[in-house]
């Protein structure tokens, strides 16, 4: 999808979000979950209680066909969504063959099996976008925070991505430093700004501090008003692909409680205009929240808005949407508070 075309279907998804409408669009952000295994049992994290029906790799087979068919709406594609990207052993065969079909091409990954060969395939792969998920400031933090993580191999592999990227010589991919913020590990100012300090003079794109999701009521954690602000965007612009081919509305229904079709069977086109779809839309524009599980447990409801919106990282979407990636050349590093400053 060009850019041009893009910026056409974010105004018409902005437009059928506040009115309510079904779009007549088809959606321009999918996530796909090449693995729904991961090493690490992290205390924010639902994975720990997925049961082992749930556990698997994507089949590069099925891999395609997602790919295939949202090749001429998706904007992006997120390589990721309840466990470890890189514990598929196709990953990246998955990230050239996506990257070859036109939509930019995303992968957040906790670093733990991410080699210096491999970070060099990634990066040859023709990755966009690369997050790396942290979630701690100190080795202390992070053994708190990250059950079954090693502090020093994850800093060595990201540095060797770095090292990997600034030889290559690319711009690509955009590369973020995530840390989740968790309320109960705190961290002195003084450690955070040595966090960062740590990651001068490599070329890190931007360093993130966000707040835990309670993941639609799988999480309890405390920061946003109790009474719902506004319907959830996700259904006017996304859909998330689980490994073995069911479809769900958001990457906040961690345990698929609101199946929408098969990517086998129904497709993204048919998920995007099924019946629970379309019953998704109507009660979020009605404000129907009470009895829709998991949404009414969900923090993402409750966030402040603005012009509408979530306020939450609506400037970082919309940079990304409007811009791109490789085009937002400012670096951002993370103050202390958790907010961003400039470089």
């Amino acid at each position: 999808m060009n850019l041009l075309r893009h910026w056409a279907t974010m105004a018409e998804a902005y437009l059928a979000y506040r009115r309510g409408r079904e779009p007549g669009y088809w959606p321009f952000r999918i996530w796909v979950e090449p693995s729904s295994v991961c090493q690490l049992r992290c205390v924010m994290c639902p994975n720990r209680d997925l049961p082992s029906g749930m556990l698997g790799h994507m089949p590069m087979e099925r891999f395609r066909a997602v790919i295939d068919e949202c090749r001429g709406f998706a904007y992006d594609v997120n390589l990721t969504h309840r466990g470890e990207p890189l514990l598929n052993p196709e990953i990246v065969d998955m990230v050239a063959y996506a990257a070859r079909s036109g939509p930019k091409i995303r992968l957040h990954t906790n670093a733990m099996t991410l080699s210096r060969e491999r970070s060099r395939d990634l990066i040859r792969a023709g990755l966009h976008l690369m997050s790396f998920s942290i979630d701690g400031f100190t080795e202390r933090t992070y053994r708190q925070i990250r059950i079954g993580g090693s502090w020093d191999r994850v800093m060595g592999n990201i540095r060797a991505f770095l090292e990997e990227k600034a030889a290559a010589g690319s711009r690509r991919p955009y590369t973020i430093v995530q840390v989740i913020d968790v309320p109960e590990f705190e961290t002195a100012p003084e450690e955070r700004r040595q966090f960062i300090a740590g990651f001068r003079g490599l070329p890190v794109d931007e360093i993130y501090v966000k707040k835990p999701s309670n993941w639609a009521g799988s999480y309890s954690v405390h920061q946003y008003a109790d009474t719902p602000c506004a319907p959830c965007t996700f259904p006017w612009y996304a859909l998330t692909v689980c490994w073995d081919g069911l479809i769900v509305p958001c990457p906040q229904d961690f345990f698929c409680r609101i199946p929408l079709g098969r990517v086998e069977e129904s497709g993204l086109r048919g998920a995007w205009r099924s019946a629970p779809m379309r019953a998704l839309r109507s009660a979020m524009a009605a404000r129907r929240f009470a009895g829709l599980d998991p949404c009414e447990a969900c923090d993402r409801l409750r966030r402040p808005r603005s012009a509408g919106l979530p306020a939450t990282n609506v400037a970082v979407f919309l940079v990304e949407n409007l811009l791109g990636y490789t085009r937002w050349k400012t670096r951002l590093f993370a103050r202390e508070d958790g907010t961003v400053s400039t470089k």
